[in-house]
């Protein structure tokens, strides 16, 4: 089975969509230089 997942490269607008809520906290951190962890 091969890798669902982009990495190592750009990835298009078309993988993202409906995104608005999951990126809303994200972005707030980068735009207040605030620092942000994600955890599995």
């Amino acid at each position: 089975m091969s890798n669902p997942f982009v990495v190592g490269f750009y990835v298009p607008e078309e993988y993202f969509c409906n995104r608005s809520k999951e990126t809303e906290l994200p972005e707030d951190c980068i735009l207040k230089a605030r620092t942000l962890s994600f955890v599995r």
